[in-house]
């Protein structure tokens, strides 16, 4: 692209942002006003497969490896509305970034890169959060590994003691996954 167009299409998305749309009367047409469906002229680099890992991932992430002992310390019928609840906003918070990320220029639609919009001053804040929220989340799995580890290795009928301790596996883990996670 010149920068002649460069600079035109720049400009267009200014333009198309500044431009004041009339309100949705309905979700659907809350979708189609946001231009979901639109051509961004960017090639998308994400798969089905990659797709399918990452919201397998999320789905079955530590959350659902403590969903029995919270239901069993909750009840059934104050958890499951603990879980409905859980769901609704974590789908209202979905939609929410999705319309956040569309007025993102460009497909660079990062949570720093929305909070520039919003909040700018307070943009390192949130990628700051964003971190430590990251790191508790591999702290967990690192805990729930250590615990399932010996576990799975006793009911292969292993007796080596250092393939018991659970400091061994978590060692294990963050040497065989620190290089995956740096890429």
């Amino acid at each position: 692209m010149s920068a002649h167009g460069d600079a035109e299409f720049r400009h267009s998305a200014a333009d198309t942002a500044a431009t004041p749309r009339p309100r949705p009367r309905s979700f659907r047409e809350s979708i189609a006003s946001e231009g979901f469906f639109e051509d961004s002229g960017e090639e998308p680099t994400g798969t089905i497969s990659s797709s399918s890992i990452n919201l397998a991932n999320t789905i079955l992430g530590s959350g659902m490896l403590s969903m029995p002992n919270a239901m069993a310390a909750l009840g059934l019928a104050f958890g499951s509305l603990v879980i409905a609840f859980s769901a609704m906003t974590s789908g209202m918070g979905l939609y929410l970034l999705s319309r956040c990320a569309r007025r993102t220029p460009g497909r660079d639609s990062s949570f720093f890169n929305v909070a520039k919009l919003t909040y700018p001053s307070a943009a390192l804040f949130f990628d700051a959060a964003i971190a430590v929220k990251c790191f508790g989340v591999s702290i967990s799995y690192l805990i729930i590994f250590g615990d399932l580890m010996p576990e799975i290795i006793k009911a292969f009928g292993f007796e080596a003691h250092f393939l018991l301790a659970r400091g061994f596996w978590i060692t294990f883990a963050i040497v065989a996954l620190a290089p995956l996670a740096f890429q």
